[in-house]
């Protein structure tokens, strides 16, 4: 158990140390009016348990420190974290638009941070089913409201 807390917690530092060395893309949806700057890192590929379990300690690592300020790149974050338990129409869409700049295949994990004005959100997802048209991901996310 101790281990896979500490590789989640590494991966969440790398995450963070190559989301801030990543480039920023903004997306616009003029139909619906929707803008986002949304921020992707490729992570290595997942089995389901592995998932399963990377996952549920993201999120509870998160809510363990989500009020402490993290100071990174000379930048100082304060949030509280706050799990999501569903992808409203918007975040969706943009993590589909940073999804699609990759050609992404079943199994891969990819670590995705949406900005807005106040809050980052930070979702986590594996793709499920990468063919066709039909391609789906399962995801965890956590969303902080900065101060």
């Amino acid at each position: 158990m101790r281990k896979i807390k500490l590789s989640v917690i590494a991966v969440f530092l790398i995450g963070i140390i190559r989301i801030f060395g990543t480039e920023t893309q903004t997306y616009y949806n003029y139909e619906r009016g929707w803008r986002g700057e949304v921020t992707i890192s490729p992570e290595n590929s997942m089995t389901s348990n592995e998932w399963d379990k990377f996952a549920s300690n993201f999120v509870d690592n998160m809510k363990k420190n989500g009020k402490k300020n993290y100071e990174t790149s000379g930048l100082t974050i304060i949030g509280d974290f706050k799990s999501i338990t569903k992808l409203s129409k918007k975040l969706s869409w943009l993590c589909w638009q940073a999804l699609d700049e990759y050609e992404i295949a079943y199994g891969e994990v990819y670590y995705i941070v949406i900005d807005s004005e106040r809050t980052k959100t930070h979702i986590i997802v594996r793709i499920v089913k990468a063919e066709g048209s039909g391609k789906s991901f399962e995801w965890y996310g956590m969303q902080a409201s900065y101060h």
